[in-house]
């Protein structure tokens, strides 16, 4: 750890210890043990350049959640981990495909005409790890989509066994045009469905042209990919159990026009007569690929940190009203950190100055857990590891999460989630804000019809799937969104203040109900 590290730590120590002699210089009753003060300091640390953007299993997430264990300790919050710990750890897989990969084209006399390195020339299209070396004649076969109501059949008369499939993304033009931009076929334009469709007729791995959009972002979609996925380790072995789907990669213009090289159509008229809307025949080029793929994997690692202030009831302080955030972010990308200020070191220090004011004032009947989940980037792998694996998630009567809650209009925040599972507890929020904090909430995305679908991207989702209770606070903050400007220099700490005094009171309120949140009667289909 260096200096300014440690310099860091030992500021964050002091203003922790002299936090409750501060407290009398506040005005309201939230004011006595939430301050600005604590909530900017912790941020500065959290999403400083010291801790390389905390992704999942790395150093920088060790060093967060060392931090926030000792700030839990500071505030007397007790730990409530694995073995008397704070931390509730978990094994993870990490793994990348080696940029060392290749395909190579070749010609019909056996010539290369093209090699090209994974990220240069084409990336994963679909999730999913393997190694592959394969040598394969290549077929087109349009758009990949075989739809029975219309009649209409890309490998209808095609010879795709044991050979790479060259696809066009998106959907038909023309006559046919109409008929998958109704909602119910938008799944012919899937990825997935493509790929599923490839493997039933035999197809040995799949292609798909980049369209404009994707060439326009080429450089993004490489940044990203150059970022490890990981694994949970018990996933990683009920997947090795499944069928494992054929080689599915994206490539750019160069590759594509190099595959087409001497085929009797270039690139160029194929895209062209797609866009006319004239029928796209299958049929057999003249070149064959070479790709080779291989797989880095790295055993790891992670850990969420999670704290617990007890209830005063001896009926009660076996249940639990719970409040979660997820501490980790996207890390360092080409030397660049990615600070994650707002996602979600925000949520994260609200949860911190709540447990805070739990402990300077424990008027709750029920428990109170204070979660940070990690690996919510890795796709919400934390909170998924938690839920599956403690038993004691069934007492949870409510769980508040906080998911990006310091940028944006300091009077407003949207709310999702929190009429769809109890009407009780979506009631309750808004009586509680009435009364204290006063934000106006906008509840947008809980429109079914929302094509962000943020309901199911954050940790909260996990603990719905358990029938629990949840409200998720958000404020669609986009412009920095996991870019290296997302700094703490950007938050509205007043935002982050109210919140806080939300999230106390409503955290309060449900720990003080005399019976656990009532969930709504859904009527059987």
């Amino acid at each position: 750890m260096n200096f300014k590290l440690l310099f860091l730590f030992a500021v964050l120590f002091l203003i922790g210890c002299s936090s409750r002699e501060l407290t009398t210089q506040h005005k309201t009753a939230y004011e006595k043990f939430i301050s600005e003060v604590s909530l900017k300091a912790n941020l500065e640390f959290l999403a400083s350049d010291e801790l390389e953007g905390r992704e999942a299993a790395t150093r920088g997430e060790n060093i967060a959640s060392l931090f926030i264990a000792n700030q839990l300790t500071k505030y007397g919050v007790k730990p409530f981990g694995d073995n008397g710990t704070y931390f509730q750890s978990f094994h993870v897989i990490s793994r990348i495909i080696d940029t060392l990969s290749y395909i190579k084209v070749f010609n019909e006399t056996g010539d290369e005409v093209l090699s090209t390195n994974y990220l240069n020339g084409f990336f994963r299209a679909a999730r999913g790890f393997n190694d592959y070396d394969l040598i394969c004649n290549i077929v087109f076969a349009g758009y990949g989509i075989e739809a029975d109501e219309i009649g209409y059949n890309d490998y209808k008369n095609a010879d795709v066994n044991g050979k790479f499939a060259v696809v066009l993304s998106g959907t038909p033009q023309g006559e046919a045009a109409e008929f998958f931009e109704q909602r119910q076929n938008r799944k012919y334009s899937e990825i997935n469905y493509k790929i599923e469709t490839a493997q039933k007729h035999g197809v040995s791995g799949i292609f798909f042209i980049a369209p404009e959009d994707v060439i326009e972002k080429w450089d993004r979609y490489q940044k990203y990919l150059k970022i490890p996925s990981i694994t949970l380790l018990e996933d990683l072995e009920k997947d090795s159990l499944r069928k494992e789907t054929i080689p599915a990669f994206t490539i750019n213009s160069e590759t594509a026009e190099m595959i087409f090289e001497g085929s009797g159509f270039s690139l160029d008229e194929i895209l062209a007569k797609s866009i006319s809307g004239e029928q796209l025949n299958s049929f057999l080029l003249t070149n064959s690929i070479k790709l080779k793929v291989s797989i880095l994997s790295e055993s790891k690692t992670a850990r969420n940190v999670i704290g617990i202030i007890e209830g005063h009831d001896e009926l009660l302080k076996n249940e639990f009203v719970a409040v979660s955030a997820h501490y980790d972010h996207v890390g360092l990308i080409n030397g660049e950190v990615y600070n994650g200020a707002d996602d979600d070191g925000s949520g994260t220090v609200v949860v911190l100055e709540t447990a805070k004011a739990f402990s300077i004032k424990p008027d709750n009947r029920r428990s109170v857990l204070f979660i940070l989940h990690t690996a919510e980037e890795k796709g919400l792998l934390g909170s998924l590891y938690l839920t599956n694996n403690y038993t004691w998630i069934g007492d949870i009567s409510a769980l508040v999460n906080l998911d990006m809650v310091g940028r944006g209009h300091e009077d407003s925040i949207f709310v999702i989630g929190s009429k769809k599972i109890s009407s009780q507890l979506y009631d309750l929020i808004k009586n509680v804000n009435a009364e204290t904090s006063n934000f106006y909430f906008n509840y947008k995305f809980d429109d079914p019809a929302d094509p962000n679908r943020y309901y199911y991207r954050s940790d909260h989702y996990h603990y719905a799937n358990k029938n629990i209770p949840i409200a998720f606070f958000f404020d669609d903050m986009r412009e920095d969104y996991h870019k290296p400007t997302d700094t703490p220099d950007k938050i509205n700490y007043k935002k982050l203040l109210r919140m806080s005094e939300l999230t106390y009171n409503v955290l309060k309120a449900v720990a003080n109900l005399d019976a656990k949140v009532r969930l709504d009667e859904f009527p059987t289909e």
